[in-house]
């Protein structure tokens, strides 16, 4: 479901934010930039972005296969993605090689996943089992970037979000995948439809569900797809999970970031690293939440703007 960038919860936070600490802000370019300023001290921020990453880590995370890379040199576990670049771009590459590979990788792993080397909210994000999807796939990709990334299938239980600020970790939640619970009489679809109005998923026709199953509706983790967050209160794993999200911001020497981490197979693995920190449909599930956001933005703007 897409959210207007008047909408946007960071610009309602930003403005709630300076009305209380007495800071100026002034919006530009539809409220995608704004300029914070204090006394004699400005910050400048960009969409997601804030003035506390360099270019360098922000340009690097943004780069999923680089990231990979990086972590993996760094001995941190993460999901494979290897980069593919367009055929368009034949001059940087050898287009034949590179579609062999793509099949070589789809007969080794039996299911791949394809996506844009750079992006965010699982758009234009494909599961491929078969050559035709492939091919199809990497078309659509290929339309809107230069650059994809193709990971081996994992199957998740469970993935989760880790927001650092610095060398600390502020929050972590797990993302809950939509899901419906038959009533014995209803299709899989009414029942999506009803449960997740403003949502579409690819849904079986007309299949009844039995009573009290459970049917999960998509493989994707995205808040903006449907799932819902639950934040972690147990203290073994929000240990574990902060460890790894430390190590990971440090191997690519971002400072404020959301790690996300998934668990498969009994083993958790980083699955990106976001330099900006987008948490709009994790601030509309609850007013709680919202003031969770709310609190970290704050204390980061701040911090730098010196705001006492």
């Amino acid at each position: 479901m897409e959210i207007e960038n008047k909408e946007r919860i960071l610009v309602k936070a930003l403005k709630e934010i300076c009305s209380l600490k007495g800071i100026k802000a002034t919006f530009f370019s539809y409220d995608w930039i704004a300029k914070l300023e204090y006394k004699n001290n400005v910050m400048l921020i960009y969409g997601y972005q804030f003035p506390i990453n360099d270019a360098v880590s922000d340009m690097l995370c943004r780069d999923k296969s680089a990231t990979f890379e990086v972590l993996t040199n760094s001995k941190i576990r993460a999901i494979e993605h290897w980069l593919f670049m367009s055929p368009t771009w034949k001059h940087y590459i050898d287009d034949q090689s590179d579609n062999q590979r793509l099949r070589e990788l789809l007969r080794k792993h039996e299911r791949i996943v394809l996506k844009p080397n750079e992006g965010t909210s699982g758009e234009n994000v494909f599961l491929v089992e078969d050559d035709y999807t492939l091919k199809t796939a990497s078309s659509a990709i290929f339309k809107k970037s230069h650059m994809m990334a193709v990971s081996p299938y994992y199957v998740i239980d469970d993935e989760y979000r880790i927001i650092v600020v610095e060398d600390e970790v502020r929050l972590i939640y797990r993302k809950i995948r939509p899901f419906v619970v038959g009533d014995g009489v209803s299709s899989i679809k009414k029942l999506a439809k009803d449960k997740y109005t403003g949502f579409e998923f690819d849904l079986p026709d007309n299949t009844l569900l039995p009573k009290d199953s459970i049917y999960t509706l998509t493989w994707k983790h995205n808040l903006g797809a449907g799932a819902s967050a639950e934040i972690i209160t147990d203290p073994n794993l929000y240990s574990y999970l902060s460890k790894i999200a430390i190590d990971a911001k440090d191997a690519v020497g971002i400072k404020f970031a959301s790690v996300d981490i998934a668990k498969t197979n009994d083993e958790f693995r980083v699955l990106e690293i976001n330099s900006g920190v987008m948490a709009e449909h994790f601030s509309r599930q609850s007013k709680a939440n919202y003031d969770i956001i709310l609190n970290i933005y704050a204390e980061m703007i701040c911090n730098y703007l010196d705001v006492n």
